[in-house]
Parts: structure tokens; sequence; C-alpha cells
């Protein structure tokens, strides 16, 4: 059983077995192949697979995928035992100051980069002096990696931004000369290396 509409009427349509194999979209009330429809669980969604990509879409020019991204640090940073005071509107200023963009590479595809990583279990957490947005590419690159040591292998434009932008900035923000942040980011790794290594 199926339904289609006709000049904004809907209609009641009797499939046999053998051709249902097509769906209307309750978005966009198109029939179309079965194939185009995703899957929750165990049946076939609603809604086509178009449909909920523009919908996913629409959410992330929202702030919905921001604050989703948000929640999502904040829980790694509490299970840490870490602070957490990042807030949607904390987000966005640094988007706007970084202009958007990867603040090493300048690269528009970025992602949420916590300069001392949460992993560490030590250091500032998920707050405003912390965080900075990373190209995706740099991002896992640096990974959990000790972040003066990890920069030797970058090339040198982005070495020089590291050192001569980016450490500078985050000492500023948390209120600290560049040679005593530098000391506390080692500081927090020496404590992290010192930790027995988490066995499965």
């Amino acid at each position: 059983m199926g339904v289609r509409t006709i000049e904004g009427h809907k209609e009641l349509i009797l499939f046999k077995r053998s051709t249902n194999k097509n769906r209307i979209c309750t978005k966009c009330r198109r029939l179309l192949p079965i194939s185009k429809f995703g899957k929750n669980r165990k049946e076939r969604r609603t809604d086509c697979k178009e449909c909920m990509a523009n919908y996913k879409r629409m959410k992330r020019m929202e702030d919905g995928y921001l604050s989703q991204s948000v929640i999502n640090h904040r829980s790694r940073a509490l299970r840490e035992g870490l602070p957490s005071k990042m807030s949607v509107k904390t987000r966005e200023k640094i988007l706007r100051e970084q202009n958007s963009i990867c603040i090493l590479t300048g690269s528009p595809e970025i992602t949420v980069e916590h300069f001392i990583p949460i992993s560490w279990g030590y250091g500032l957490g998920d707050v405003y002096e912390n965080v900075i947005y990373l190209s995706k590419r740099t991002n896992i690159s640096k990974g959990n990696r000790y972040p003066f040591h990890w920069i030797d292998s970058q090339p040198i434009e982005v070495q020089e931004r590291f050192h001569g932008v980016l450490v500078p900035m985050l000492a500023k923000r948390n209120q600290m000369t560049v040679r005593d942040y530098k000391a506390y980011v080692k500081h927090c790794f020496h404590m992290y290396s010192q930790q027995p290594q988490k066995t499965s």
C-alpha cells in the first residue's frame, strides 16, 4: 500500500508485492526507488536520502551542528576530569577571530582542535584558552602529540605561523608569556607521559 499525490490530493494506492520497490518521500512527495531511502535501524526512512541530506545541511547552517559539537567535546573533557566552559557563542567568536579558516594553513576545511589535547587528561580542557580551528589534515596529523615536537615535521610556512602567530595568540589568551605558556604545555605533556598506559 502506498500514497500518491496528484495535484495536491493524496490518493491511496495498492501495490502488488512484486512492484513494491518504490516509495513516496514524505518531504518532496516524489515516487522513488526504495534504494533512494536510508535505513532507520530495521526499516527504511520515510524521507529520501536527498531530502535527509538537505535537512542535515540546513541544521548545520543553524547553530545545531555547532551545539552538537560543543556537547560532544564537553562530554569528552568532563570524562577526562577537565573543565569545559565552551558554548556556541565562544566557538563562533573563535571562528571570527580566525576568519573561518585554519590558523596554520589558511584552509577553509576546518575542525575543532584542542592545542593541549583533552586525551592527555591534564591541561586547560575544553575552554576558549585552548580551542582553535585547524584544517582537517593538520588536525589529524597533530592528533594528541606534543605540539612542539609535532610542528618540526610540518612545512616551513606552517612552522612559521605556529611560532609567530598561534603560540603567541594562545599565550595571550592564557595571560602568560610565550615562554611560560610553552613551559606549561611541556608540564602537561610530562604529566600525561608519566601515566601508566591503558591496556585493553
